[in-house]
């Protein structure tokens, strides 16, 4: 049994933990750990245990902030059909045409 309130952490600018920043999330019951953990927020002991994040392991939104700074078109092109043939997220697909129609 879990004990709440209980911290959830992601990548971010809040806080420096072994020399990594993250910002913190307090949930208070179950419900909404679930909902944080599905929007991307993780348990501190799977962030530290986790291997380095790639670009088609973030969330749509922190997909989009590094495609933003991507200008390798072939990159893109290859994110995108690992998209298709992984996950097939609907909004990643989306952010993924979008920025290679942008560097077409």
């Amino acid at each position: 049994m879990l004990e709440y309130p209980r911290a959830l952490y992601r990548p971010g600018i809040a806080l420096k933990l072994d020399g990594v920043e993250y910002d913190v999330l307090i949930v208070r019951d179950e419900e909404a750990r679930e909902e944080a953990l599905d929007a991307g927020w993780s348990e501190y002991d799977d962030l530290t245990s986790a291997a380095p994040k790639g670009p088609l392991d973030r969330s749509v939104k922190e997909l989009a902030e590094y495609l933003a700074a991507e200008d390798d078109l072939d990159e893109v092109r290859r994110l995108l059909s690992a998209e298709k043939e992984g996950k097939t997220r609907a909004g990643a697909i989306a952010v993924l045409e979008a920025r290679r129609d942008e560097l077409k």
